[in-house]
């Protein structure tokens, strides 16, 4: 089961860092 989870919150933060790679009219840095 924790593999399982694992892999979600992998593919979450990819996700998040996608989404915040294209929107760049927000500075968060």
């Amino acid at each position: 089961m924790t593999f399982l989870i694992n892999i979600f919150f992998w593919l979450l933060s990819g996700l998040l860092k996608y989404q915040s790679s294209t929107e760049q009219n927000t500075p968060f840095t």
